[in-house]
């Protein structure tokens, strides 16, 4: 390690213990807190993920696995305010035809430059996207739309009846107009509105979904206003329908992501909450490795309204009950007869 990145980890691990001790700390002084909590950051601490807080800071700053972070003793849901927090809650949802719907295109470097923002930015190919939702559907089973077929159009059609949607993609926020912040889908031609998904095209958009997987750059952060909070694709997402948001606070790892959403939805199917299933990937990941547990890789990653479980394949165990235990009745009634 370099003295300039042992200087910069030091300083993240110092501000990170700091901001345990002022932040937090004092809640957990004055609280008898349980395992599961709530938080809801104004301002500027909506782009902290507090799970990451250090508690107890190793001797040796890049050893990243041996610090005790908050996430240690806590699972960790965020939301946007306690009112919208009822109604995500509250939203009841008519039976969908898919359990999982995934979305996950192909990209070639196109330079988007001006046409977006002042800065130049360039959708370069994933390698790990395509993996990563075919990884997830051969877990839970549903529906996957990779490479080419990963078009704007076909997500508009197919996800408002859908359960839980999964987007792998890219994301980038806009901290300037919140409404222009996007999902990248699959380019079908040379005009932006058929493959980026911007935040004011959700307003739209009505979902069934329990639960969407932005698993892209920047979802989570955007535009701050003073009196709403920060506009952003997961906000967006929320004011579309769905009761909860799996969100990202700033530039994901397209492998160490492929890794840690699969872990993820393992520990959905057998019937965690949302926040403890993240958080659990989060701790094995962390147990995996050593200087690449650094936070950058695993936090970004935040959970947003309704934890409650989902079920998910479950139906389908159902009906091979049902198909096996169909000749034991008819067996059973003839001996009856």
């Amino acid at each position: 390690i370099s003295p300039n990145e042992k200087a910069a980890t030091d300083t993240l691990v110092l501000r990170a213990h700091q901001l345990y001790q002022r932040l937090f700390q004092p809640i957990e002084q004055q609280y008898d807190l349980t395992k599961e909590i709530s938080i809801i950051p104004g301002g500027m601490l909506g782009y902290l993920p507090f799970e990451m807080l250090i508690k107890e800071a190793h001797k040796e700053a890049n050893l990243f696995k041996a610090h005790r972070y908050l996430i240690q003793d806590y699972s960790i849901g965020y939301n946007y305010s306690a009112t919208l927090l009822k109604e995500m809650k509250e939203r009841t949802h008519t039976q969908t035809r898919e359990d999982f719907l995934a979305f996950a295109p192909a990209f070639q470097a196109d330079p988007l430059s001006s046409r977006i923002s002042d800065e130049a930015t360039e959708l370069a190919q994933l390698k790990y996207n395509i993996p990563e939702v075919k990884a997830i559907q051969k877990l839970i089973g549903g529906l996957i739309y990779t490479a080419e077929k990963a078009t704007k159009k076909r997500f508009l059609e197919a996800a408002p009846s859908c359960k839980v949607v999964h987007l792998a993609t890219h994301g980038l926020a806009n901290d300037k107009v919140g409404d222009y912040a996007f999902l990248a889908f699959y380019k079908t031609n040379d005009t932006l509105s058929d493959q980026l998904l911007y935040n004011r095209d959700l307003y739209d958009l009505k979902l069934q979904a329990d639960l969407v997987v932005l698993s892209a750059c920047e979802t989570g952060i955007g535009e701050l206003r003073s009196g709403e909070g920060i506009i952003s694709l997961a906000r967006g997402f929320s004011y579309a329908g769905a009761k909860s948001i799996l969100t990202t606070l700033w530039n994901i790892n397209d492998a160490k992501t492929q890794e840690l959403m699969q872990s993820f939805y393992t520990y959905l199917k057998v019937g965690k909450t949302k926040d403890a299933a993240l958080r659990q990937a989060k701790l094995d990941f962390m147990k995996k490795y050593s200087h690449n547990a650094h936070p950058f890789y695993w936090a970004s990653f935040v959970p947003v309204g309704d934890m409650q479980p989902i079920d998910l394949g479950k139906s389908f165990s159902y009906w091979w009950l049902l198909l096996l235990g169909f000749p034991l009745l008819v067996w059973g009634f003839r001996r009856m007869v």
